[in-house]
């Protein structure tokens, strides 16, 4: 037979012009080729021993991506993306939830109970320096608080709504003192100390005390003379 596309003679049973490597028969498959989806490969040989290659039909050669794999592909693609898209939902709610909760403002409101023990003399000569209190009224403070100064025991606020607070320490309250407060947006905590009793006959108004104070759920912290003091909140 000849080949159709060249002309050459080819001998009966070749499937593949050894002159131009076109297909001599139909799509049939044999072992002699390897098809894709629509189409074959094949070898012959000539009589001069070399090799010729051939492809027909209009599908995807062996090894060559099919649609199949390409859909499988795109597919997975998808789902990739989708996995991405699910986590960073996740992330953003997280991140939301902890950002509300860092920038809860909790109230300072009722009473509070230090952790430890502390120096009431420690203190007071706080208060005293802030207020550039020595000498003679200094001493005057100390005696007029004789019972609480140089002791150290759990110390507790109470703080009120409107807008006033007590202190006690080891239980044991004072009654020289009247006292308001005021809480600021930047954390620090305004702390004024008038006085009664004998204080009131001093020609001096009164104190003022400014900590840093971190108020939480149950936990308050405050900075006082260069050291912090954690208060449990009591129910």
């Amino acid at each position: 037979m000849f080949c159709k596309n060249c002309g050459s003679a080819v001998k009966d049973g070749i499937r593949f012009c050894p002159k131009c490597g076109n297909a001599t028969a139909g799509n049939e498959s044999r072992n002699g080729g390897a098809s894709g989806s629509g189409g074959e490969f094949g070898f012959a040989w000539e009589g001069n021993g070399r090799e010729s290659f051939g492809y027909t039909g209009t599908g995807n050669a062996v090894g060559t991506p099919g649609a199949g794999a390409v859909q499988k592909k795109a597919n997975g693609g998808k789902k990739m993306l989708v996995i991405i898209a699910a986590v960073a939902v996740v992330a953003a709610v997280l991140f939301a939830v902890w950002r509300h909760n860092a920038n809860k403002k909790y109230s300072i409101v009722g009473e509070w109970v230090s952790a430890g023990s502390v120096d009431m003399g420690l203190l007071i000569d706080a208060i005293l320096e802030e207020n550039d209190i020595s000498g003679l009224w200094a001493e005057t403070f100390r005696t007029a608080l004789g019972s609480w100064y140089g002791v150290t025991d759990n110390l507790a606020f109470v703080f009120y709504d409107r807008g006033e607070f007590g202190i006690t320490l080891g239980g044991v309250g004072v009654s020289v003192l009247d006292t308001t407060y005021e809480l600021m947006p930047n954390g620090k905590l305004n702390m004024n100390f008038g006085f009664n009793g004998i204080l009131k006959q001093i020609p001096i108004k009164g104190l003022s005390f400014n900590v840093k104070c971190k108020v939480g759920k149950d936990t308050m912290t405050m900075e006082m003379f260069g050291s912090k003091f954690e208060f449990q909140r009591k129910n």
